[in-house]
Formats: C-alpha cells, structure tokens, sequence
C-alpha cells in the first residue's frame, strides 16, 4: 500500500502538470487545467465510467494518505500565498475587501436560499427531506456563497497580482467570506446533533481573535529573530517555516476554521525585510 501510494501520486502530479500545461496553450489558467484533472482522475468521472480501474488505481485503502498529501500541499501553497500578501496595500483598502466579501456573500446566499425554498419537490427528489429545515436552508445559501480560495489564489498568482491591489483585495476578500460562510453555517446548525457542541462558538471566536493576536504580537518578533538575526542553515529554516505553517493551520483547523486560514496567517506573518526571501516561497512560486 504504501508503494501504491507513491505510484498513485506520482501519476495524479505528473497528470495535474500536464493539463495545467495544456491548460495554458489554451489560453486558459494553469489551475483550470489541474481541476480538469483531478475531476477526470477522480469519482465523479473515471470512478463512474470504469470503477474497476479507479479502484485498481486508488483503492480505497490509500485514501487517508492522499488526503494528507493533499493538505499538506495546500497548506505550504497558502502559506507561500500569505508570504507575498502586501499588508500595506491591504491596509489602505480594507474597506473595500469587506466590502467585496459581503457583497459576493449576501447576493448568492440569497439565491441559494431562494433556489432552496423554490424548489423543494426537486431537492426531495435528489433525497432531501420533504420540508427543509431553517439549516438546510442557510446550507443551500452557503453552498452556493463559499468562494474556492486555493484556485481563486492560484489565479492571482499566475497572473502576477499578488502585489496588486486587485490581487490583495481579492484574496482578502475570498478569505474573509468564508469566515463570514462558516459563521453563518456553524450559527445555523447549533441546534443539530451533528454538530461538537464541546466548544461553543462563542468561545471558538475569542480563540480565533486570541490567536490572531498571539501570531502578531509574539510570533512575528520570535521569527524575525530566529529567521534574520541568526545564522540558520537554510534547510532548518525551511523546516521551521513549514512546520510553523502547519502548525497554524492545525489550530485554526481545530477551532473550526478551515486549514486555509491557519496558512494564510502563517505567510503574513512572517518577516519579510533583511533575509530574502526563503527558499520554500522560491520553491512555491516556481511550480514545486
């Protein structure tokens, strides 16, 4: 199992890079083309059409694994993604980032929403309930609002504006209306029995702000220090780098946050004066 693992993604990385290539001859992003990809490898299309060879190729038994891969991967691309985020020009435009985020929110959730209500007999026919709960309902709205930061970021990127103001009030933007999303969505189901009422919401908040403030105040001096005024071998630095990022997303993934969040937060905090810039945001920008 273990070699099947490395076998199966090898063949998942060298497929996504080849139609993120051919994606580009497309005029299309590099992105579109590994989405394309990964839906073509996946359940939804080669576990429909030959199920038998999307189980010799993922059986089911390496699927915890990939899903690590996978996250371990999107924390390091959004942790590279928060490094380069200008503050400065976030600063002078955070009006219009929550005032972006608020607007891509309100006016999908509405039609979700509206969809929900509307069409009932249909939804009941694809296995809801006959009558949709007040949950079920926001549910349909924040589908349908929740933005896709990593493509969304991955865009920016591509195109060279994550310096930009458009690129930072974007992805400001798309990360501040999934909070916003996942509010709404945790506020709506408190009363299901799904849901871990072994934190409430309110005290997950005053963890999330209490962390926000402990990475500004105390893990950006700390990193300047070890980063910049030390004489750290690169590869250590490295190491550092990534395990800090992880660790970020790791706490925010357990106060109920998205791992996103963790690693966008990790990359803005980091210092960027004296040093350079590290070896493992170089390795990201250049497709590794």
């Amino acid at each position: 199992m273990v070699m099947h693992f490395v076998g199966a993604s090898a063949l998942i990385l060298v497929a996504a890079h080849a139609a993120g290539w051919l994606a580009r001859l497309l005029k299309q992003p590099y992105i579109v083309g590994q989405l394309t990809a990964g839906i073509a490898l996946g359940p939804s299309l080669l576990g429909d059409l030959a199920p038998d060879a999307y189980r010799t190729l993922f059986p089911t038994e390496i699927g915890p694994a990939l899903t690590g891969f996978a996250q371990f991967s999107l924390v390091v691309f959004l942790f590279a993604v928060g490094y380069e985020l200008d503050l400065k020009v976030l600063g002078s435009r955070a009006r219009s980032a929550v005032s972006v985020a608020i607007a891509a929110f309100t006016v999908p959730m509405a039609v979700g929403c509206g969809a929900a209500l509307l069409f009932q007999d249909q939804l009941h026919d694809l296995g809801m309930p006959r009558h949709l709960s007040p949950a079920m309902v926001v549910f349909a709205g924040v589908a349908l609002s929740i933005t896709a930061v990593p493509v969304l970021t991955a865009i920016v990127r591509e195109n060279g504006l994550a310096r930009t103001v458009p690129g930072v009030v974007a992805v400001s933007a798309a990360g501040l209306l999934d909070v916003i999303g996942w509010t709404v969505l945790a506020g709506a189901l408190l009363d299901s029995k799904s849901v871990d009422h072994a934190i409430g919401w309110q005290l997950r908040v005053l963890i999330a702000v209490g962390f926000v403030a402990l990475m500004i105040v105390v893990a950006r001096p700390l990193l300047r220090r070890l980063l910049w005024r030390t004489r750290m071998e690169p590869s250590l630095r490295m190491s550092l780098l990534i395990g800090f990022a992880l660790a970020s997303a790791w706490v925010t993934h357990s106060i109920g946050l998205h791992v996103i969040f963790g690693a966008l937060l990790a990359g803005a905090v980091v210092p960027r004066e004296e040093g350079g810039t590290p070896a493992i945001i170089e390795a990201v920008r250049a497709g590794l």
